[in-house]
C-alpha cells in the first residue's frame, strides 16, 4: 500500500521528528491491521488530513474504513464518542486497537457529503435536522474534554506565545465573555460531534444523512450548529451572486432555522457561532506557516458575525 508523499510532508511539516518516526512504523502498522481484521481490497482515501485513511472489505463486517493515527489519544476520544453514540445518527464503530492506533469503522456507501446538494437551503435543512438531534447526555462528563477547555487552552496559548494581533486579542477577551453567559444559560452539559460540516455528513444507500469523524467534547446543546454555520458561511460567501448585505441576510436566515430547531434565541445561537469562530481562528494561528490571508479572512468573519449580533 503506497502512502501518498503529500501525506507524508504535512505529518513531518506538523509533527516533526515524533511524525518521522510514525511514518517509518507506518507500514508494518497498516499490515498488522489487514492481518487483525482481515482486509482485502485496500483503497487509499484521497484528501488525507492528519490521519491515514483507507477504505477496505473485512471479513466480518464487509464494507470498512481503516483510521489509523499518529496519537492515539484524540482517536480514542472518538472511538468513545462513536461508542456512546451508538449509530446514532452516525457510522457505526466496529473495533479499536490502542497499541496501533487504529480504528476500525462501517463506511457509509455511497458516501457523499453535503456539498453534493447543490441548494444550499436544501443542505441547510438536512444539517439542521442532524445536528439538533445529535447531542446525548452522558453519565460520565469527565471522559471528554469540554469547550471550555478548548477555549482555555487555545486562549491561553495566544496570549503567553503572543502569537496573534491585538485584534484577535480583543475577540479573545468578548468571545470569553460572551461563552461564560451562554454556559450560565444552560446549566446542562452534553456531548457533542464538535465538528460537523458538510464534508463530515454523508449520505447512505436509504438517502439517509450521517455523520463521521466525531471530535467528541462536552458544551451546551446549541454549541453543535455553530461548526456547520460556520463552514456554510464559507460555503456561501464563495458564490458569485453573494454581496455583503445578501450575506448578512442569508446568516440570520441560517441563525434562524437553528434557534428554531434548539428553541433557543437568536442572540445566543449566533453567540455560539462567533465563539467558535473566534477559536477556529486561534487554532488557524498555530497552523505550521499559516497564510496572512486566511488569517486576515477568519478575523474579518470574526467581526463580520460581532457586528450582527450587535444588530440584533
Amino acid at each position: 500500500m503506497e502512502i501518498p508523499e503529500y501525506f507524508k510532508d504535512k505529518i513531518v511539516q506538523y509533527f516533526g521528528s515524533k511524525g518521522e518516526e510514525w511514518l517509518k512504523e507506518l507500514p508494518d502498522i497498516l499490515d498488522r491491521c489487514r492481518e487483525k481484521w482481515s482486509l482485502t481490497d485496500i483503497v487509499v482515501a484521497e484528501d488525507l488530513s492528519f490521519n491515514f485513511v483507507c477504505f477496505a472489505q473485512a471479513a466480518r463486517y464487509g464494507e470498512v474504513v481503516l483510521k489509523v493515527a499518529i496519537s492515539s489519544a484524540e482517536l480514542y476520544t472518538e472511538m468513545k464518542a462513536l461508542s456512546l453514540y451508538n449509530g446514532h445518527n452516525i457510522c457505526k464503530h466496529y473495533d479499536f486497537d490502542s497499541k496501533l492506533a487504529a480504528m476500525l469503522l462501517e463506511r457509509v456507501v455511497p458516501g457523499k457529503n453535503l456539498t453534493s446538494l447543490e441548494d444550499n437551503k436544501e443542505q441547510l435543512m438536512v444539517a439542521a435536522d442532524l445536528i439538533s438531534n445529535f447531542p446525548i447526555g452522558i453519565d460520565n462528563n469527565e471522559l471528554f474534554p469540554t469547550y471550555q477547555d478548548w477555549l482555555g487552552r487555545a486562549f491561553d496559548r495566544a496570549r503567553k506565545e503572543k502569537i496573534v494581533g491585538a485584534k484577535l486579542l480583543s475577540l479573545m477577551d468578548i468571545a470569553e465573555e460572551i461563552f461564560d453567559d451562554i454556559n450560565q444559560q444552560s446549566a446542562s452539559q452534553v456531548l457533542l460531534h464538535g465538528d460537523l460540516h458538510h464534508w463530515n455528513i454523508l449520505q447512505d444507500r436509504e438517502g439517509d444523512w450521517k455523520a463521521i469523524d466525531p471530535k467528541g467534547v462536552m458544551g451546551v446543546a446549541c454549541m453543535e450548529s455553530a461548526r456547520f454555520i460556520d463552514n456554510h458561511l464559507n460555503v456561501v460567501s464563495a458564490r458569485e451572486d453573494i454581496d455583503s448585505l445578501n450575506l448578512c441576510n442569508y446568516l440570520d436566515e441560517m441563525v434562524s432555522v437553528f434557534a428554531s430547531k434548539f428553541d433557543k434565541s437568536k442572540i445566543i445561537i449566533a453567540n455560539c457561532l462567533f465563539v467558535l469562530c473566534v477559536l477556529s481562528t486561534c487554532w488557524r494561528f498555530e497552523e505550521a506557516n499559516p497564510k496572512e490571508d486566511q488569517l486576515k479572512e477568519s478575523i474579518d468573519k470574526c467581526e463580520f458575525i460581532l457586528k450582527y449580533i450587535k444588530n440584533l
